[in-house]
């Protein structure tokens, strides 16, 4: 959605307004300012976010809000105002100095306004200040969407009366406004209304024309044709009354909690026109009606509708839950006890099994290990015994063999030595002639010596 207001404040000149409105002594004309000094003395938070829309060059709001916030967004659509306050902010040496209107605001609060005083004001000022940013109310996204709340509090002041030329367009700027405050959050609006019981003198009404011009009445108010306000001509709207504005904003889920107002009379301005300048703090909720009609509405149905269906769903979910219930409870119990039942029958079962099998382990075992190291000792035995007895047996048959054969073959031999013995003895004896021609012969050789000597002459 677009606009076509921005054209005309191209032209703005921020540095003109704040010499018109702000310079010195200026901030001392507005009343208004001791109420916000007031207003948020009462907050007892000192971690409040805040967004300033449509605030202009004007920092004010920070001024009065720095005590009492931990963050703050400057909003305001026409770029001229945003440098404004980033030059200042950055602290540059041809920004506008707030160094007076600070000490003013200090002294309100109860302060001396001493320099070390304002300096440390602004010093917070430039803490809590978070970001400067572009605005629009005439569109759904009002403020970048990174920053679109919702805030503790949010001041719209002197904004709505110089974009509006409606009772349409007020009431969706007004609505687009609570979609940035949080619920039970605070929105504070300054505008502009038509004080029918505020009479201007000729030259008043004289001073009036000339600033502001032809005005085009309707059945809510009046639009101004040509005010001039920091050298640039603008189109706004005023509400003829406070009491018809109180309306539209609870019409947009208000609830008026404090308001203020005051005739603005500043020859300064060069008109005094007859306009209130009022303050609203609003906070949101629903409104009463809203809550009414829910209330009777969702009471007929109550009565009506959901005992009807609440006894038809009632007995439907509960038995649904409780046959769910049972379900759940039933399939525990069976679970638990099943599996109680077979941890205890699996033990069993593996007890006797590992008992049974380790019985006939063991006994296996034993067996063999007995078995094998009895065939041992045993064998072991048995061939001690038998080689023992072998030995023995083998020996004494050897030595009966070996003393029987000797004895056999000595004798043998003893008897044929004692028998050729016997003989030689018997030759001996019968031929000793041959012993004296010195013949000595054994065997045959000695027969034949024997016969040869027999036969010689």
């Amino acid at each position: 959605m677009s606009t076509d207001h921005g054209q005309q404040y191209d032209s703005f000149d921020a540095n003109v307004y704040l010499r018109d409105f702000y310079g010195a002594g200026k901030i001392e004309l507005y009343a208004s300012v001791p109420f916000y000094v007031e207003l948020f003395s009462r907050f007892s938070d000192s971690s409040i976010e805040m967004l300033d829309l449509g605030g202009g060059p004007s920092i004010i709001p920070l001024i009065i809000a720095a005590r009492k916030v931990s963050r703050y967004i400057h909003a305001d659509y026409a770029k001229n105002n945003r440098t404004a306050v980033e030059r200042w902010w950055k602290n540059y040496p041809d920004s506008f100095d707030w160094r007076e209107n600070v000490r003013y605001i200090l002294k309100l609060e109860g302060n001396n306004g001493t320099d070390e005083e304002v300096t440390e004001r602004e010093d917070r000022m430039r803490k809590v200040l978070g970001e400067v940013v572009h605005c629009d109310i005439l569109v759904d996204q009002v403020v970048p969407p990174s920053l679109a709340g919702p805030f503790d509090v949010v001041t719209c002041l002197s904004c709505l009366d110089c974009v509006c030329t409606s009772v349409d367009s007020l009431h969706k700027a007004i609505g687009r406004l609570s979609s940035l405050v949080r619920s039970g959050g605070y929105l504070i609006v300054q505008c502009s209304v038509v004080r029918a019981d505020h009479k201007l003198s000729e030259e008043e009404q004289q001073r009036k024309n000339e600033a502001v011009g032809e005005v085009v009445h309707t059945e809510a108010g009046y639009v101004p044709e040509a005010k001039y306000i920091g050298g640039f001509q603008y189109k706004g709207f005023f509400y003829e009354s406070m009491s018809k504005y109180v309306k539209l904003m609870e019409s947009c889920g208000f609830t008026v909690v404090k308001q203020f107002d005051y005739i603005c009379n500043d020859p300064s301005t060069k008109y005094t026109d007859s306009i209130g300048i009022v303050v609203i703090l609003v906070g949101l909720m629903l409104k009463v009606m809203v809550l009414t009609i829910l209330k009777v509405v969702v009471l007929t149905i109550l009565e009506v509708v959901v005992l009807t269906i609440l006894e038809v769903v009632v007995l439907t979910i509960l038995e649904v839950v409780v046959l769910t219930i049972l379900e759940v409870v039933v399939l525990t119990i069976l679970e638990v006890v099943v599996l109680t039942i077979l941890e205890v029958v699996v033990l069993t079962i593996l007890e006797v099994v590992v008992l049974t099998m380790l019985e006939v382990v063991v006994q296996t075992i034993l067996e063999v290990v007995v078995l094998t190291i009895l065939e041992v000792v045993v064998l072991t035995i048995l061939e001690v015994v038998v080689l023992t007895i072998l030995e023995v047996v083998v020996l004494t048959m050897l030595e009966v063999v070996v003393l029987t054969i000797l004895e056999v073959v000595v004798l043998t031999i003893l008897e044929v030595v004692v028998q050729t013995m016997l003989e030689v003895a018997v030759v001996a004896v019968h031929y000793s002639p041959l012993l004296h021609k010195g013949w000595v012969c054994t065997g045959s050789s000695y027969r034949e010596k024997e016969m040869s000597l027999i036969n010689e002459p």
